[in-house]
């Protein structure tokens, strides 16, 4: 569970901080609502809603510590923060990445967040009979923070109903299901506080927020409303003693359906980037361009070489539509231009000058930002000084994290988080890895064929053959 301070809201700053288990008297309990029928609610859905367990390995260069909802190994117990902040990048045992989620096919897909699962090297799903299965990541987007994992049987599994979150208004009675502190299939009820909320760092999702009480290990399971759909994904808290006090934030569940179409098709989401760096129009700027009402987006600045650039847009332009679509609020746009494929033809009104023009623009790819930092599904770093100093290496690139899609090719899977790439064996030639730099080169006309990673790992060299242009089914 992303957890936002209140302290730091006031400066306008917010900070993901570790789960803490906090026993607090200040913890809300949500009312009962005659309007909704818990029991039977809870009835229809307790069986797709899963709990979410990934197991994480110690990492070498891990940037400040290992991320997630992490719990000490099979412990529960109050600890200091900054002693465990302190203690995180020394940490050397197995940690438990905490969360819930749900199935929302037959076949096995379960819907989490990307936050939940992200460095876990190994993941275990629960289901409310206590079954267990080993779950595969398909895809994560951290932009949206939804994961789609798969589960497999030969049983269909039961699935929840989903709902159409475009139709929700605030006072609405709202149920979550999930495991907060790992106490699986709890369930509390609240009402729909506010729609469209926007978060710091958060362009791509119109958070709903709720009262219902969502704690660390809630992450990723359904909100539902009265009729049992689900509505949201529950993913982030505001609260000033790192537990629940009354502020919960869930992912529309009409976003998770789009990021997990792409994720099912491509294994990522693949956004257009417009390059314009915007603001609200606010009363007074909108009475000073001749507007009616604030509505649209304001440039304040275009980044060079975009596509806003080349299309000619302005600072000072306000951007009023997209595609014919009324931009209401400025909070629209990211979604707008990162829903559009890039390489799509865009047509957009804006006003300049006190009157509507129209501009086309060429919607770049907001992937290629970073695309330098992937390769064959590896994120990767050269090795910096301290890291050289610990291991002895000289040269290398270390991988940080790795991207499981129906396109990572086989072999890739064998490398985790940590390793370290010294040399590659391609073309009978066995060459050293100085830096990423060289590796892509290394790489670059390499089609297809087996190759072999010389890996340095945890003080010892292994030798892991990749087979380029075959992929892990």
């Amino acid at each position: 569970m992303r957890i936002f301070t209140t302290t730091f809201i006031k400066r306008l700053s917010f900070t993901l901080l570790f789960p803490i288990l906090t026993f607090s008297a200040i913890t809300l309990p949500a009312a009962a609502h005659d309007d909704i029928d818990i029991v039977n609610l809870v009835k229809q859905n307790s069986a797709a809603v899963i709990s979410v367990r990934g197991i994480v390995k110690p990492k070498f260069g891990a940037r400040g510590g290992i991320k997630g909802e992490q719990i000490p190994f099979n412990e529960f117990f109050p600890f200091s923060p900054d002693l465990f902040e302190r203690l995180q990048p020394r940490q050397q045992q197995p940690t438990v990445a905490a969360g819930s989620g749900f199935i929302v096919s037959t076949d096995g897909y379960v819907l989490t967040n990307a936050h939940v699962v992200k460095d876990a090297d190994e993941l275990v799903v629960t289901l409310s009979d206590n079954s267990e299965y080993s779950a595969k990541i398909v895809g994560s987007d951290e932009k949206t923070d939804i994961a789609l994992l798969k589960i497999e049987s030969d049983d269909p599994f039961p699935v929840v109903k989903i709902g159409d979150s475009e139709t929700l208004q605030v006072g609405e009675s709202v149920l979550a299901i999930g495991s907060p502190y790992g106490l699986d299939q709890s369930v509390t009820s609240g009402i729909i506080s506010a729609l469209g909320r926007r978060l710091p760092s958060e362009d791509f999702v119109p958070f709903i927020q709720t009262d219902a009480a969502v704690n660390p290990g809630n992450s990723g399971g359904p909100l539902l409303n009265k009729l049992g759909e689900v509505i949201g994904i529950n993913s982030q808290i505001i609260s000033p003693v790192r537990s629940f006090s009354g502020v919960s934030f869930a992912i529309p569940i009409n976003v998770a359906i789009e990021v997990q179409d792409k994720l099912r098709e491509h294994g990522v989401v693949r956004r257009g980037r417009l390059g314009v760096y915007f603001a609200p129009v606010s009363k007074d700027l909108a009475e000073a361009y001749g507007q009616k009402e604030p509505s649209g987006a304001l440039i304040q600045d275009v980044v060079p070489n975009s596509p806003a650039e080349e299309a000619g847009l302005e600072s000072g332009d306000i951007l009023l539509t997209f595609e014919g679509k009324i931009i209401e609020d400025a909070i629209m746009l990211p979604r707008l231009v990162g829903n559009t494929e890039p390489g799509t033809k865009v047509t957009l009104g804006v006003l300049r000058d006190g009157e509507m023009v129209k501009v086309s623009v060429v919607l770049a790819s907001l992937n290629d930002d970073a695309a330098p930092a992937l390769l064959l599904g590896l994120e990767l770093e050269d090795l910096t000084d301290e890291q050289r100093r610990r291991s002895g290496l000289k040269s290398g690139v270390v991988i940080v994290n790795i991207q499981r899609t129906a396109e990572t090719p086989v072999g890739i899977t064998r490398m985790r988080p940590g390793d370290v790439i010294t040399h590659v064996l391609i073309n009978k030639r066995r060459q050293q890895v100085q830096d990423r730099a060289a590796l892509v080169n290394l790489l670059r006309d390499f089609d297809s064929g087996a190759i072999a990673f010389s890996v340095w790992r945890e003080g010892r060299r292994l030798i892991i053959p990749v087979r380029i242009g075959a992929s892990e089914q």
